[in-house]
């Protein structure tokens, strides 16, 4: 199950940003009435990926960004892995 640490604060959360929380999400475990601002149960709110899916997915994006930035030589990463412009002395 991932983040298990996140908290919820009672807030409704909009149909279109919750059909993308992942489905093994703590936050899944929470009745759609209580969480989905207008739910009916016609609403398709399933989610196709995972937690660890998910990450993947915007790791990959990240790395691909990463070699983007390098190949035009834009930026770096510095010694703390930040990304740093590539005229930087860090």
């Amino acid at each position: 199950m991932g983040c298990e640490k996140i908290g919820y604060n009672g807030a409704k959360i909009p149909a279109p940003l919750f059909k993308i929380i992942p489905k093994d999400s703590f936050l899944r475990k929470y009745p759609l009435d209580q969480l989905v601002d207008g739910f009916t149960q016609e609403m398709d709110l399933e989610s196709e990926l995972t937690v660890e899916q998910l990450t993947e997915k915007h790791q990959r994006s990240y790395d691909n960004l990463l070699e983007m930035f390098k190949k035009h030589k834009t930026l770096k990463l510095d010694k703390g892995n930040r990304l740093v412009p590539a005229d930087s002395s860090e």
